[in-house]
């Protein structure tokens, strides 16, 4: 049986204004995601960071009585050794970036040039092996360096006896 117009005036669509307001509810767990789509599609100034790709991590969301307040740890996305830079975002109830601000940009640390980190330590090699490697290295450009030496004194002993 179909249902008349004049029965469906009659009946009344029930629906829950509070359960539609609460779909659309934006909450702390949105505002740590658009914090990140935000400095990932917009970024701040880094300084000498600005424009390099950078990896993103909230480290604190806390939700005040008006707000959210979102901190993220950015740092470049290669191999870094340093402190990471903070930004830190402010989202009314409503969703609306209010205000953003960067509180500090990356910083590398300033270590002597045989201290940093190469593909070896990366890699989580040990000391002992990274030791081993650069002796074999040094003894492979001996080894060069001596088969150089040894063609230019032939070259010089072919020319003397010409």
């Amino acid at each position: 049986m179909t249902d008349h117009p004049d029965e469906k005036a009659g009946r009344q669509d029930s629906f829950n204004l509070d359960e539609c307001q609460e779909l659309e509810r934006f909450t702390l767990a949105d505002a740590r995601m658009d914090a990140i789509a935000t400095a990932f599609h917009d970024p701040g100034d880094y300084g000498r960071f600005t424009g390099a790709p950078i990896a993103l991590q909230v480290i604190d969301a806390i939700e005040t009585e008006d707000q959210y307040e979102v901190t993220l740890s950015l740092r470049p996305h290669d191999i870094f050794v340093g402190t990471p830079g903070q930004e830190q975002f402010f989202f009314a109830k409503d969703g609306r970036l209010t205000h953003r601000q960067v509180l500090s940009i990356p910083e590398e640390d300033l270590v002597a040039e045989e201290d940093q980190i190469g593909p070896l330590q990366a890699l989580g090699q040990s000391e002992k092996q990274r030791s081993w490697i650069r002796s074999r290295v040094g003894l492979l450009s001996i080894g060069v360096l001596l088969i150089v030496v040894a063609g230019v004194v032939v070259a010089v002993i072919a020319l003397a006896v010409f």
